[in-house]
Formats: C-alpha cells, structure tokens, sequence
C-alpha cells in the first residue's frame, strides 16, 4: 500500500494518462478527507469533495487542541484550498460528529455547497442520501464548471 507521501506526490492523473489538473475533482472520505484536503491545499485541482470528514484528527478523540501533535489539522489546511469545495456530512456521524462538517464548512473561502442528510451515519451516508447524493454531485459539477 502507498505511503501518504507517495500518494500525494504521485503524477499519475497528470503526467501518465495527461489530464489536466483544472479537470480532476479531488474526493475524501472519513480519513481519507485529510489527504484530500491537504493536496487540494497544496497542488492544482478543480475542485474538492469531502464526505464524513474530521476537523483534526485528535478533534475526534479530544474536543480541543493539542500542539503540535496534530499533523492532519484539516480545519486550518481546507482555509488554503483555492478551488470550489463540497462538504457531505451525516447528522447521525458517531465516529466524526456532524460539528467537524460544519466547521469544515464554515472555514471554506472558495464557492461552496454542502450536503447534510438527517438520518445519515458515518457508515451509510451514501445509502441514506440516495438520490440527493447525485443531485449535489451534479450541481456540484455545475459550480466547479463556472469556476
């Protein structure tokens, strides 16, 4: 399995099969929302989807700070994003409460839309959204293509 490191650094998308950067839309889920949020920070995409997302991952553990421990501080990462943002989140989250989504929202500079689904948890998001899972894809795509 790659690295972290590895992963953010590798030129696939862009160098091996030749898409351009304005045209890949970076997608994160749970954890996988730091990684995602970090290359978005950090290199040229069109736009960022992140579902079911931590503020910090000791936010999840522990409700305040603990530096300078915190090497996935998604809250102050997702302020450098240039690029149009979605936040998809589950009310019922028992594993990254809801307040990790809002926030994550709230701290976005860029054109942005989100997704809260009531009855959704951390697990079943997609299953719960259901059609509102495609509709805010699609409209999603229309805000990334005016952008």
């Amino acid at each position: 399995m790659p690295s972290r490191k590895d992963f953010l650094s590798n030129p696939y998308l862009t160098e091996d099969l030749k898409i351009k950067p304005e045209q890949i839309i970076v997608f994160g889920r749970s954890v996988g929302g730091g990684s995602a949020i970090d290359l978005a920070a950090r290199k040229p995409i069109a736009g960022l989807i992140i579902e079911s997302t931590f503020t910090s991952a000791f936010r999840v553990v522990v409700p305040f700070p603990i530096l300078p421990f915190d090497k996935f501080n998604n809250l102050e990462k997702i302020k450098k994003v240039k690029v149009p943002v979605l936040v998809m989140h589950g009310k019922l989250d028992d594993i990254v409460p809801f307040e990790h989504g809002e926030k994550l929202f709230a701290a976005v500079t860029t054109p942005k839309l989100y997704l809260w689904v009531e009855d959704a948890n951390h697990n079943d998001f997609f299953e719960v959204a259901q059609e509102k899972y495609g509709q805010k894809l699609r409209e999603f795509a229309e805000l990334v293509s005016k952008n």
